[in-house]
Formats: C-alpha cells, structure tokens, sequence
C-alpha cells in the first residue's frame, strides 16, 4: 500500500489506551457542566436564580454540541470510527437535552438559537457523511459498472 492511500478503518489496530480516552472524555464533559453551572450561579442573588439556570442550561446544551461536534471533526480527520461514533451519541444525548429539557426550561430566544445552532451541526454532520467527503466507504474499481447509466449494460 502505498504511502498517500488512507488505511482502512477495519485494518487499523487497536488502540489500548482508548478505554482511557473515553473515560478522558466523558470526565471533560462532565466537568465542563460543573464550570459552567458554577459560573452562572456564583455570586448571585436569589431573585435572579431562575435567569442563571436558564443561561447555565443554554451553555451546557451548547457545549455538549460543541464537544460532539469537535469529536466529529476529529473523527473523520483520524479516520477513527469510534471517536466519530462517540460523537455521534453526545450529538444524540444534544438532542434529547433539548427537546426533553431545554424545551421546557429555556426560553423562546434561547430556544431558537439552540435548535438553529443543534439544527446546523446535524446537517453538516449527515452531509459530510452523505458526500463520502473523506472516502469512508472503500470501493474497488469493479463494484460500479463502467458503462453509461444510459447505455445498455453488455
């Protein structure tokens, strides 16, 4: 194989620090929820209590999307179908979070660019996906037909 040709997914090895990586990930998020919750609601009164949870719940929806996103991109520049897929779920758990919590505790505003912003990633997650941009999908010279659509096959 020569040196410019992408390995394929299937013949990549393993990777044994991996389990760490996830459990790496996962800590992020996680403590990235606990920073933004605690810079909304330190030091404030409790009359604007309702406010900062609004814009602490707005920021973590937005920053789980962000780390999907961010997992995506590096999924798809690695060429590793695990990070892609761990992107994947923190983009679906996005998903969940707003329509099962953000829907009901944010408002319209915050709203509106959370689906608009939630909206934009999915699509250009599915259509980096749909266009083979980084040639996921290996195909061997003999898997199309070489004639013209319109032309009878031989």
């Amino acid at each position: 194989m020569a040196d410019h040709e992408p390995v394929p997914e299937d013949s990549q090895p393993l990777d044994p620090a991996a389990p760490l990586q996830r459990i790496e990930r996962l800590v992020l998020l996680v403590a990235m929820y606990r920073e933004i919750s605690l810079y909304f609601h330190t030091g404030i009164a409790s009359t604007a209590w309702s406010a900062a949870t609004e814009q602490s719940d707005f920021a973590s929806s937005g920053w789980m999307m962000l780390q999907g996103a961010a997992l995506m991109v590096a999924g798809f520049w690695r060429r590793l179908a695990l990070t892609r897929w761990l992107g994947l779920t923190l983009l679906a758990a996005t998903v969940l979070k707003a329509f099962a919590y953000d829907m009901r505790n944010l408002g319209t505003g915050y709203r509106v660019i959370s689906y608009l912003g939630l909206g934009i990633v999915l699509m250009a997650v599915s259509f980096a996906y749909q266009k083979d941009w980084l040639n996921l999908k290996e195909t061997n010279p003999g898997d199309y037909p070489s004639h013209h659509p319109h032309e009878a096959a031989p």
